[in-house]
């Protein structure tokens, strides 16, 4: 894909959110292991992880694992001449 749905970066945050909605739900019900991104200049990658369920504790909220769920990859920074995403949120 080329806008990754789960991005911890400030750049380009949740603009795949129509397109996870509509589409996250085949990937689980077709047992889709690993979902492959770019657009974001930066590597990252999540655990298992679905419909971002948050843990809140000490006012820090940290995604829930999913072992149904897939990794999702993002591999935006080959071939970057811009420069490499550093603002995280």
């Amino acid at each position: 894909m080329h806008t990754p749905w789960y991005n911890s970066y400030n750049y380009h945050y949740m603009e795949g959110e129509t397109m996870r909605v509509m589409y996250e739900p085949w990937f689980i019900k077709y047992k889709v292991d690993h979902v492959f991104a770019g657009h974001v200049h930066a590597y990252e990658q999540t655990d298992r992880i679905l419909n971002i369920a948050y843990n809140m504790v000490n006012g820090l909220c940290t995604p829930i694992p999913n072992q149904s769920a897939l990794v999702y990859i993002t591999i935006g920074d080959g071939g970057n001449q811009e420069g490499l995403a550093t603002n995280m949120s």
